[in-house]
């Protein structure tokens, strides 16, 4: 799995007020597009994220000192923060930095790389969903304690939530049900799978989700355990 990243460690602790260092990383994100530089150390799939090193190169010094950086986490005692898109040309053009999709991820090395950036294309997307208030329409502002954002006018809280979801191996004797989703980028074969609703428990979604898929009914319905790849 992508967050098995050990020897390495995430942490996850909320800095807003963290300011970056040399070595820190820079996630830049451009819908399903994440930019990197390929071919470290002459490896085609290791990848490096921008540097706040780098990116002061390509910024007036005053300019880099002044601005409010978005932390994300660090991983290790490396910070990661979510870039801003007016420093990508530069960015491109001086410094050999391109736009992957992020699917790549699941090839490229080293693997908390890829980790970071799946988990940072993540949070980016809970920021841009959550630029207004979906209660009253307000801007919405940054919490300073925790990663929250919070409504000025109305009070509103959001705070970045996960779902659960469950995958599914369908069993038949010696067979195991594959699909492909019809209008997806991803073509290759996947198991089933699907996001737990409210009032659920898992072994209701796994019914529920392989009767909306391929309309069958499942019985037996037990968890399994793989080794780790």
């Amino acid at each position: 799995m992508i967050q098995d990243i050990a020897p390495h460690k995430l942490n996850n602790q909320y800095g807003q007020k963290k300011a970056p260092d040399a070595g820190s990383r820079f996630l830049y994100y451009d819908g399903r597009k994440v930019l990197v530089r390929k071919g470290i150390g002459g490896n085609e799939n290791q990848i490096a994220y921008p540097t706040y090193e780098e990116l002061k190169k390509c910024m007036p010094k005053d300019v880099a000192e002044d601005t409010e950086y978005t932390y994300l986490f660090a991983v290790d005692d490396k910070s990661y923060y979510l870039g801003k898109k007016e420093n990508v040309d530069i960015l491109s053009e001086q410094m050999g930095y391109e736009w992957i999709d992020h699917q790549e991820f699941r090839c490229v090395s080293p693997k908390y790389e890829a980790f970071a950036g799946i988990t940072g294309w993540q949070l980016a997307r809970w920021y841009q969903d959550h630029k207004f208030c979906g209660r009253c329409g307000n801007v919405m502002k940054p919490d300073h304690v925790e990663r929250m954002m919070q409504c000025p006018k109305c009070g509103l809280m959001e705070f970045p939530k996960i779902c659960p979801a469950v995958i599914i191996g369908v069993i038949d004797g010696d067979r195991i049900l594959m699909s492909k989703y019809a209008g997806r980028e991803y073509k290759k074969y996947a198991l089933l799978a699907g996001f737990t609703e409210i009032g659920e428990t898992l072994e209701e979604t796994v019914s529920r989700e392989v009767m909306e898929e391929v309309g069958l009914k499942v019985k037996n319905i037990t968890y399994s355990n793989f080794p780790h790849q």
